[in-house]
């Protein structure tokens, strides 16, 4: 094929060969070229293709993050707020949050409060979580009032209270629903606490049902059974 490489990729098409090629090709250049120089190759290929262009941003920095993240930070300093850039966020602390969890959590809640800081958010608190999960409650502990009640970390606190309720900290999780700002939410995080508080201890938790603030709707479906998902699904 006499195509160079990057051609080669970008001529795949929109899909999913196209972006593990590009995964692939963004390995390849940190591993031989070094950050900085994948950096110079990405921001060399023509912006033609801006989606090509895109994707080829975020897999280059997602590779960087895995070993440099001050190094992808300082790249999305400089060119996270161009089209391209603008996602790249997401794509640092995807696997940044495994090893570091609380560094890329302070780092993503610093940047401003847009799209892709919001999804970066969501991304990387559910990584931390999943990595290292006492590190996670612990970050999420020291945060400030205003924090809490910072939109941003609506997702995250929602796996907060999940996590507190299934290990048995429910006093706690039902604590922090108060950060919860949408009424449904607030309330369907209530639901599922109580549920699986009555799985292990139906006596504490139809005495805590009896007083909560849950409509008697509320308090029924906090009594059924969870539904059983189907195998594969």
């Amino acid at each position: 094929d006499s195509r160079s490489p990057d051609d080669y990729v970008r001529d795949l098409g929109a899909g999913n060969d196209r972006q593990r090629a590009l995964t692939t090709l963004a390995k390849l250049h940190v591993a031989r070229d070094g950050s900085d120089g994948a950096i110079r190759w990405a921001e060399s290929v023509s912006s033609a293709d801006l989606t090509f262009r895109m994707r080829l941003f975020e897999r280059v920095a997602e590779e960087i993050a895995k070993t440099e993240p001050e190094r992808a930070v300082a790249w999305c300093e400089r060119v996270c707020d161009t089209k391209e850039g603008e996602w790249l966020p997401g794509s640092i602390v995807r696997n940044w949050a495994q090893y570091a969890g609380a560094d890329a959590m302070d780092w993503v809640m610093s940047r401003p409060d847009d799209q892709p800081t919001r999804l970066a958010v969501r991304i990387g608190y559910l990584n931390f979580m999943t990595e290292d999960p006492e590190g996670a409650l612990a970050w999420m502990e020291r945060t400030s009032e205003d924090q809490r009640r910072d939109d941003r970390l609506e997702g995250p606190i929602e796996s907060y209270i999940t996590r507190q309720s299934r290990t048995g900290d429910r006093q706690a999780a039902i604590e922090w629903t108060r950060y919860l700002a949408d009424e449904a939410k607030r309330e369907g995080a209530l639901v599922s606490i109580a549920r699986r508080w009555r799985e292990v201890d139906l006596e504490a938790a139809e005495a805590w049902l009896a007083q909560s603030p849950l409509s008697a709707d509320a308090r029924e479906r906090a009594r059924r059974p969870p539904k059983k998902r189907l195998k594969g699904a």
